[in-house]
């Protein structure tokens, strides 16, 4: 661990990654050899392929992606990498602007929401939705669900494209 005195320094290279070093789990840091050690982290932190990522429904999938990486313009994205100075929403001003703040609580997006809600009860059954929780929700919007099958998961991803499209939130400049 270092001591930093400033932020700065804090997410700069070598105390940033001596931290994330400390937090990997030991089956990975324990690897025998580098080719083990980049699998395991590899299925550790990268999702495999889906074809469905690769469903384009209007110009917002490269969003829907980035929100996926979580390397977008959502304010806790940027300030991850310094971009920012805070990670607050500029929108409610209360929360941190995550990918769970944009899609599931932000009243800026309010209406746009209900509109996304209403969509997805009319792809899945009222008894899967009731069975879901927020995080569930959230996995379901970003990278489907094994439980449904490829049409309901493609609507799904359809009805979270046409969200961020009608909310605008990565065309606004502030």
């Amino acid at each position: 661990t270092f001591l930093c005195k400033t932020q700065y320094r804090a997410k700069s290279f070598l105390p940033l990654t001596t931290l994330e070093w400390n937090k990997l789990d030991i089956t990975v840091k324990g690897s025998p050899s580098i080719n083990s050690f980049k699998n395991k982290y590899k299925e550790k932190f990268f999702p495999k392929y889906n074809s469905l990522y690769s469903l384009a429904f209007n110009s917002s999938h490269r969003f829907h992606t980035r929100l996926r990486l979580k390397f977008s313009q959502l304010k806790q994205h940027l300030f991850t990498y310094n971009i920012v100075d805070s990670p607050i929403c500029p929108f409610c001003e209360v929360k941190e602007e995550t990918t769970y703040h944009y899609l599931l609580e932000c009243p800026t997006f309010g209406t746009h929401r209900i509109k996304l809600y209403v969509a997805i009860i009319g792809i899945l059954k009222s008894d899967f939705l009731s069975e879901m929780s927020e995080n569930d929700l959230l996995n379901l919007f970003l990278y489907g669900s094994d439980k449904l099958d490829y049409q309901s998961n493609a609507k799904v991803f359809e009805a979270v494209q046409i969200y961020i499209e009608n909310t605008k939130r990565f065309t606004m400049v502030y």
